[in-house]
């Protein structure tokens, strides 16, 4: 139980319970009940159950108010934690499937010594496990399982080679290290006799209908996440940025008046050379009228090299985007200011189509149910967002269409393959279109909602992954407002034609 190197994880309390056949180990960052009576592990009002959690249930005063009322459960702490193994004891399994928010839970029967393991749907926070002689160990982060299994950890090779081939790091339950695997995310296992078997997801992912849903349907559903996610009892920030997705977190809880009644606080990276970004920035702060930090990026300050060593190692694994030391730098400020909860637009782009090669799979789809006028008339309005003519378009489409060009699952990374030689380069799967059962009935529309299927599942989960470990490492619950279930199943109603309508990139959400 030589877990230490989680105590980043949470510095508010720490936590053992051990016996012959467990021990559970919790550092506690309080968020809801900053009491004592909120501390893990926790154990039931029957001491039947022990729980470890992570995370943040938004919906938490909703599911107490539901089990005191209908179904007489009794509390002795106001925690969400304490709500979810209530919620656990009348529901079973099918009581995840009614939280809203983010989580890693592991519950134990004490009188069984079975366990029962859950992940939030789209894997916000993290959970590893191992096997060594008999045990099973679990973890939040990879670095406490190194150290208890040493000289036993092996290098994986398969998922070496896709990283640098494919960049691809966090899609399955593989790690970087072959002894080392993550509980899936939007899942649930069982643990039993020393055996971990997965029992099953907790959300199908909403199937795309592309109707003509009105627009003004969909602003009270993303006001109601983005309101969700400020459920906290101590201090708020966002991490703000001229563009759309941080901005439109600070509009929002402009409107619905939570600006100053939670005195929500602004932090922006200033990086060299930026300053039309600045002034964009400034007029927005300016708008929003609330207390803000600039951080200041200096391009030859030698000291960033040892942020990019503290980098790597509190990340466990390799990432793929060097703005992850922004974020960082940004978080040790947000830390300084004592701070706990910090709102992202993680998730966004994969949502409301964000990104500029997703255009092409956009194209795609428009070309198979436009007519030729209304095709040619999508490609003339196309040039704000692609800066290309609409005959340049038609060449990049016939190429999406024969070799995949532009989607997200074929990209390589050349300089990759010439780093790998003799043993450590492995062949690995070029991975034929992966099969999406919610749009595969959609021949239509199919190109585009692949795509977002594609990011959601190739990218979004790995800047979870890296959003995580460097929020956890300054004592930082970071949400991503746009991730929620509820939200993605009204959004994916909408004509998609709508997404990237006259060549406007999340063009759903800024109508809204």
């Amino acid at each position: 139980y030589s877990s230490n190197e989680l105590k980043h994880r949470g510095r508010d309390s720490d936590n053992l319970i051990i016996n012959e056949n467990y021990c559970l180990r919790s550092f506690r960052n309080k968020i809801i009940d900053l009491s004592s009576k909120g501390d893990q592990p926790f154990e039931d009002v029957e001491q039947k159950y022990i729980i470890c959690f992570n995370g943040i249930i938004y919906n938490n005063k909703e599911l107490r108010t539901l089990l005191i009322n209908r179904y007489n459960q009794k509390f002795k702490s106001y925690s969400d934690t304490e709500t979810i193994l209530n919620g656990y004891k009348v529901f079973k399994h099918e009581f995840f499937s009614m939280l809203e928010g983010q989580w890693s839970v592991l519950i134990l029967n004490k009188k069984t010594n079975e366990v029962q393991i859950s992940r939030d749907r789209f894997g916000t926070k993290p959970l590893y496990y191992s096997k060594l002689k008999n045990k099973i160990l679990i973890s939040s982060e990879i670095k406490a399982l190194k150290t208890i299994l040493g000289s036993n950890v092996k290098v994986n090779l398969k998922r070496t080679n896709e990283y640098f081939k494919k960049g691809i790091t966090d899609d399955d339950e593989h790690t970087f290290y072959e002894e080392i695997k993550t509980f899936k995310k939007n899942s649930i296992y069982s643990i039993r006799d020393n055996k971990i078997t997965y029992h099953s997801k907790i959300w199908d992912f909403t199937k795309p209908q592309s109707t003509s849903i009105s627009l003004n349907k969909l602003k009270p559903i993303i006001f109601d996440a983005i309101k969700k996610s400020t459920y906290s009892d101590v201090s708020i920030a966002v991490p703000l940025s001229c563009g759309i997705d941080s901005n439109s977190i600070m509009s929002s809880l402009k409107q619905m008046n939570l600006l100053n009644n939670l005195n929500v606080k602004c932090f922006s990276v200033e990086p060299p050379e930026a300053q039309e970004d600045l002034s964009a920035l400034k007029k927005a702060l300016k708008f929003y009228n609330c207390e803000y930090t600039y951080l200041k990026i200096k391009d030859n300050d030698l000291n960033y090299f040892d942020e990019i060593d503290n980098l790597l190692k509190i990340q466990d694994e390799p990432l793929f985007n060097s703005s992850y030391l922004y974020q960082l730098l940004l978080r040790k400020t947000i830390h300084q200011d004592n701070i706990k909860v910090v709102l992202t637009g993680d998730g966004a782009d994969e949502i409301f189509g964000g990104y500029k090669k997703v255009y092409y799979s956009y194209l795609a789809s428009a070309f198979k149910v436009c007519t030729k006028k209304e095709f040619i008339k999508i490609l003339k309005s196309s040039n704000s967002l692609m800066n290309c003519t609409p005959f340049d378009l038609i060449k990049d489409i016939k190429k999406y269409f024969y070799n995949g060009i532009n989607k997200r699952n074929v990209q390589s990374n050349m300089s990759g393959y010439k780093l790998l030689k003799n043993e450590y380069d492995i062949e690995i799967d070029h991975r034929s279109d992966y099969e999406y059962e919610n749009i595969k009935s959609f021949h239509d529309v199919y190109h585009f909602f692949f795509e977002l299927m594609e990011r959601f599942r190739l990218d979004v989960t790995h800047h979870l992954r890296c959003e995580d470990r460097i929020s956890s490492y300054y004592h930082i619950c970071s949400r991503p407002s746009f991730l929620n279930h509820n939200l993605i199943e009204q959004v994916w109603q909408v004509n998609f034609l709508e997404f990237m309508k006259n060549g406007s990139n999340k063009n759903i959400l800024r109508k809204v």
